[in-house]
């Protein structure tokens, strides 16, 4: 059962870090952390609403290191920011869900596999963005819905989110960027 922290256990390490450290043979520390999401910039002309939430979640995996619990919430965010990106990139003149933005950008082209840290070999036809539609909405709703289970890694989640949020507002000069 998830416990509310004693008062002096506040700025402790979640000890559910040190489990996971023993299992993985990486422990994490809250320097590692913050040097992880320090490292993660939007370019300068993503909308300011954007910037706004990504430094919320930013703040929100921070803590993650003391409630390990606040991981799924972190995910969670990423897949709103995905959304909120991708409404004010497209500005849909109808209601748009999450699966139809991200329909319309795979088609339109806004997103690319190149684009994304992770994807050590990308795929000429995007095979990795086109499952997006199918992928986001599938691992969103059951956090929107209600959902109890934990989330180990939420940076490579915010990660694959700041990507997407940038090949979205591209650079006009990449050498601008943040």
């Amino acid at each position: 059962m998830e416990d509310f922290k004693r008062f002096d256990e506040i700025t402790k390490m979640d000890d559910r870090h040190r489990l996971m450290g023993l299992i993985t043979g990486a422990p994490i520390s809250l320097e590692y952390i913050y040097k992880c999401l320090e490292q993660e910039k939007l370019h300068t002309n993503v909308p300011e609403e954007v910037k706004n939430q990504f430094n919320v979640l930013k703040n929100m995996a921070l803590y993650t290191y003391f409630s390990y619990s606040l991981a799924p919430e972190v995910n969670f965010k990423t897949y709103t920011l995905f959304e909120l990106s991708l409404r004010l990139k497209i500005k849909p003149e109808k209601r748009m869900m999450l699966r139809q933005l991200l329909n319309h950008a795979v088609t339109q082209q806004l997103i690319s596999d190149k684009g994304f840290r992770h994807i050590k070999s990308p795929s000429k036809n995007n095979k990795w963005c086109k499952s997006l539609p199918k992928l986001l909405p599938d691992l969103r709703n059951p956090k929107a819905h209600g959902s109890t289970s934990l989330t180990g890694d939420c940076l490579t989640n915010i990660s694959i989110c700041v990507d997407f949020i940038n090949q979205l507002f591209i650079e006009a000069d990449s050498s601008n960027a943040d």
